[in-house]
């Protein structure tokens, strides 16, 4: 009986408090990386020939060191970076992460802005994942129109 008790206590526990698959999981490790800037440990959930696709803008960076210098790019003309994940859909072998990031543009950005504003920005956008052997080996980031003043 005890035994019993024991199980069904440990079920609904894992029951309620699910760890997200490997996808979400692999999603929410990729986001966190483009907040923080801090890209240690890319490789543990990325294949080596990783495509990311920037789609608003018609770019594509190849291998996970292309990878590596466009999720670094932000951080070299914004401040304060925050991204918060709104929505997690995910399956075995994609994810899609809902996203609002946020910043200072404290720095020119290359090719863009040739000067600091210190404003602060605002983009809503999804990142799509899709996993091959369990790592990430493509990724398209699509973002959203800005909001304005009307919204």
């Amino acid at each position: 009986m005890k035994q019993t008790f024991t199980l069904l206590c440990l079920g609904t526990l894992l029951s309620c408090c699910a760890v997200p698959d490997g996808s979400e999981h692999h999603v929410q490790r990729l986001m966190g990386m483009w907040e923080s800037g801090n890209l240690h440990g890319l490789e543990e959930f990325t294949t080596e020939d990783v495509i990311y696709d920037d789609v608003a803008n018609g770019a594509q960076f190849v291998g996970r060191d292309g990878v590596s210098r466009y999720i670094s790019h932000i951080h070299a003309w914004a401040g304060q970076v925050e991204i918060t994940v709104t929505k997690v859909h995910s399956g075995a072998d994609f994810a899609v992460a809902e996203w609002v990031l946020r910043g200072v543009q404290d720095r020119p950005i290359p090719g863009r802005l040739p000067v600091a504003t210190d404003q602060p920005f605002q983009m809503n956008g999804a990142t799509i994942v899709e996993l091959r052997d369990g790592k990430i080996a493509s990724e398209r980031l699509c973002i959203g129109r800005p909001p304005t003043r009307d919204d």
